[in-house]
């Protein structure tokens, strides 16, 4: 049996790993229980184990080598979604954790790290050279693509990320459901029309969440579905 694997932030990993205190409160707001996300519904349409490796708030370079570390899983007929994650976004080695710490703009580590520099860094990553990144990231999973045999699709969180890479996303196949997204759009905006809502809707306002709720990760395994299908031949 083939695997799905999916790489990128909060909106692409679950609800029981991000511990976060809205997913709390909106686990007890929906009587105990948490919807499926995108990724669990759409493994289960396309019959395919999952591997979900998204991690909340981290960055495009750490979507990355996440999915270079897993490199020796992949094999032909595989499906992988890479999510594209905000490039203000950074990782920080943390010694005392032996690991990365993912940081933003309003990020501060006292006393190695201020809010000052992490505003400074966020500033610069918002250079079109980070795009350039990202361009060549795909380079190197494409040409892993062809050599494994597995399938590749993208998509992106960041509108930003979507303006500068409005060219690249209509002209290729692998950025799912790249006939919906307009230029400043990402698909977040396709779900709205068709009546998806976050948890912020879903709720009433009660918890301030954007991430999707129930009907929106439902919409949004749909589209990215129909777009496979669709497009799981092309070369």
């Amino acid at each position: 049996m083939n695997t799905l694997f999916t790489f990128g932030c909060s909106y692409t990993d679950n609800f029981v790993k991000t511990k976060h205190e809205n997913y709390d409160k909106y686990f007890q707001f929906r009587g105990g229980n948490y919807p499926l996300t995108w990724n669990e519904i759409l493994s289960q349409k396309l019959n395919l184990i999952l591997k979900n490796y998204g991690q909340g708030g981290c960055g495009n370079d750490y979507i990355f080598q996440t999915f270079c570390k897993h490199l020796d899983e992949y094999k032909q007929d595989d499906i992988i979604i890479v999510e594209w994650s905000y490039n203000e976004r950074f990782k920080w080695a943390n010694d005392n954790l032996n690991g990365w710490v993912h940081l933003s703009s309003v990020s501060e580590m006292k006393p190695k790290l201020s809010l000052k520099t992490s505003q400074e860094i966020a500033i610069n990553r918002e250079s079109s050279l980070y795009i350039n990144d990202l361009l060549n990231y795909e380079k190197i999973i494409n040409t892993l693509s062809k050599y494994i045999g597995f399938k590749v699709f993208y998509w992106c969180a960041d509108y930003k990320i979507s303006i500068n890479l409005q060219n690249n996303i209509h002209n290729n196949s692998n950025y799912l459901c790249n006939e919906y997204i307009k230029e400043g759009e990402t698909i977040f905006s396709e779900i709205f029309r068709r009546n998806g809502q976050r948890i912020q809707e879903e709720t009433n306002g009660l918890i301030e969440d954007l991430h999707m709720g129930e009907s929106g990760h439902k919409i949004q395994s749909e589209l990215f579905y129909e777009y496979i299908l669709k497009y799981y031949h092309a070369s």
